[in-house]
């Protein structure tokens, strides 16, 4: 019972809602189910209604958001996906850039193994050109990390972008174009 109670809570509405809807409905044809709920014709007509209601509001809901949703801008998702970064919630990062390693950026993140200092920020100081088609962007990127013991750099990046299901996820990143060393304030 648990169990299903905690799947209910993390389900969405739009799915709560469809089930239940399917439920009333069965309900409607099945006028007994076990010996647990006998349901009388009268109220059969009035579980046609509340089933078809429901589901209609829970498919609706459902389409809404794919039908009018429009698909994030890729400089949008650019800025997300440093966002993630910057606040370390890697598995979000990942939803935005697929390839992404996890533990790798983690590790890289926190300098292990590497004579820098851990990273604190990263911040993106501006775009500096775009290319983008209906299916793929290319954006070049001016990104700023700052360490723990202020130091930091400037790092020219073009990151590549492809539409995937009307949503936009970051394909790959190149090496820095350009490396300027920099103090964080």
């Amino acid at each position: 019972m648990d169990k299903l109670v905690a799947v209910l809570i993390g389900s969405p509405v739009h799915s709560l809602l469809i089930v239940a809807g399917l439920f009333f409905l069965l309900l409607a044809i099945v006028s007994k189910l076990g010996n647990v709920i006998t349901v009388p014709p009268k109220r059969q007509k009035i579980a046609v209604v509340i089933g078809a209601i429901l589901l209609l509001l829970g498919l609706s809901l459902h389409l809404k958001g794919f039908f009018l949703s429009p698909p994030s801008s890729p400089k949008d998702v650019v800025v997300d996906y440093l966002t993630y970064l910057n606040k370390e919630q890697f598995a979000e990062a990942k939803k935005l850039h697929p390839a992404m390693n996890i533990k790798a950026t983690a590790r890289w993140m926190k300098a292990e193994n590497r004579p820098e200092q851990p990273i604190t920020s990263i911040n993106l100081v501006e775009f500096l050109a775009e290319d983008i088609s209906e299916t793929s962007a290319s954006l070049t990127v001016k990104m700023r990390y700052c360490r723990e013991d202020g130091s930091g750099t400037d790092e020219e990046k073009v990151i590549f972008l492809k539409m995937v299901d009307r949503h936009w996820i970051i394909q790959n990143e190149n090496h820095p174009r350009s490396v300027k060393m920099i103090r964080c304030f």
